[in-house]
């Protein structure tokens, strides 16, 4: 099993894949910051006096990233299982694994390299922005609202760490999701925007039904919902991906895929 584990890590580890997706959520920081500073006529002097390198990757991290992250969190390896029938190594994995293992050994690398991808990302952009802006507790930015908005008040460099945090524990749970639905979807490119599409469902027709604490896009924006909500929805969204691809491996037809 430990063989396999790291064999399937370093799979998914020098995907290119995991490199597109990797450079497509720095792309999406970087437009972020565009539109926000505007470079024409932007002075860094005059932006210092207001925000600071967190301020401005709170601001960032809430633009175009926010609207196509569960498409890159399922993109880096969620069709993984797909591709193992397509080509017929999942016969050759089952002769020296049982479903169960394989099973877990999946689930825990889709999610792994899924979540290290907007971590790493997220620290090169804020260390990009660090050596411009740096950090200055006292800055004029009082656009913090929502979950955790309190910590941040007293002390955002631990608001930092909070929305790292976050940010991997929320491409953990829509590569999951995903990746439950591999099995059912049967197609990989089905399966690459599927949680994206619930993503898209929940910010749209659950809000127009009022079923607000249901948007999904709150468990990256952290607007509105209570620390309570957020980890009970988490915990959920995570459980209801790892139950799916459970039963879809374990009691579908593999050959029919």
């Amino acid at each position: 099993m430990s063989s396999y584990f790291k064999s399937e890590l370093k799979r998914a580890t020098i995907s290119k894949n995991t490199l597109i997706a990797l450079i497509l959520t720095i792309a999406l920081y970087f437009i972020g910051y565009y539109e926000f500073t505007g470079f024409i006529g932007f002075n860094v002097k005059e932006f210092k006096e207001i925000y600071d390198s967190i301020d401005i990757f709170i601001v960032i991290r809430k633009s175009y990233l926010s609207l196509l992250i569960p498409l890159i969190a399922s993109m880096v390896f969620s069709d993984s299982y797909l591709l193992d029938l397509e080509t017929g190594y999942l016969n050759f994995i089952y002769l020296r694994l049982s479903r169960k293992r394989y099973m877990l050994i999946k689930i825990l690398v889709n999610a792994i390299i899924s979540g290290l991808v907007i971590v790493v990302s997220s620290i090169i952009v804020f260390i990009i922005l660090y050596l411009i802006f740096g950090i200055n507790e006292n800055s004029l930015f009082n656009e913090v609202t929502g979950t955790f908005s309190l910590i941040y008040k007293k002390n955002k460099s631990i608001y930092f760490l909070i929305l790292i945090i976050t940010s991997f524990i929320f491409n953990v749970i829509f590569a999951t999701l995903s990746l439950g639905l591999s099995p059912y979807l049967k197609n990989r490119y089905l399966t690459v925007i599927a949680s994206f599409a619930y993503y898209v469902i929940s910010a749209t027709i659950f809000v127009s039904l009022k079923l607000f604490q249901l948007n999904a896009t709150l468990l990256f924006t952290l607007n509105y919902l209570s620390s309570g909500m957020l980890i009970i929805y988490q915990i959920l969204l995570f459980l209801v991906g790892v139950i799916l691809f459970y039963f879809g491996v374990l009691y579908k037809n593999e050959k029919n895929v």
